[in-house]
């Protein structure tokens, strides 16, 4: 009781943030020998851009700069989503698995930035590793999706498992021999 609160105001000097379209940040500087810095960053339409201005004379060109770069940028490239974090990669057959047939996810999102208009024919290619030991624990790294446009890798991600893959119990494996022998 009878506490007062002080209310604390904060400034940024980051004019981008405030007056930018899909502004996130970063980072205003200034040096006598650097002169007026800035490195910015906005995110429009799936697609995260940074721009850098070093050596400005004032800090109004900075910011002209930092915004030329990122409606350049915005302008002419675009990104493109290959994957999303969780989808089906592929499908793996553990003969002495609990289950037997395991689905396996890209851990993560992977997108690819290309020229706005650009060539979109990618081709994946999936690399599982071998020789797997179970029990495999939950989110095990089990291989990785590689992208390529042409010969060009321009993005890759790791594939994961979404559940702990167990070994089959004797009963399972008996049964689904007398399956297979039937």
């Amino acid at each position: 009781v009878g506490k007062k609160q002080a209310k604390i105001g904060i400034s940024n000097t980051n004019k981008l943030v405030k007056h930018y379209t899909g502004a996130t940040g970063v980072k205003t500087g200034f040096t006598q020998q650097a002169k007026y810095c800035l490195s910015a960053s906005a995110l429009r339409n799936n697609t995260h851009l940074i721009a850098v201005t070093l050596c400005a004379e004032t800090s109004p060109i900075r910011f002209k700069d930092a915004t030329s770069l990122l409606n350049y940028g915005f302008a002419n490239y675009e990104t493109v989503k290959i994957c999303g974090a969780n989808e089906k990669i592929a499908t793996v057959k553990f003969e002495k698995g609990e289950k037997e047939n395991v689905d396996l996810v890209a851990k993560d999102d992977l997108c690819v930035l290309i020229k706005k208009g650009g060539n979109k024919d990618f081709k994946k290619k999936v690399t599982i590793k071998q020789d797997l030991k179970l029990p495999i624990e939950k989110n095990t790294e089990l291989g990785v999706v590689k992208v390529y446009r042409g010969k060009e890798l321009v993005g890759e991600t790791k594939i994961i498992n979404t559940e702990d893959i167990n070994k089959a119990s004797y009963l399972q494996m008996l049964k689904r021999v007398v399956e297979n022998i039937l």
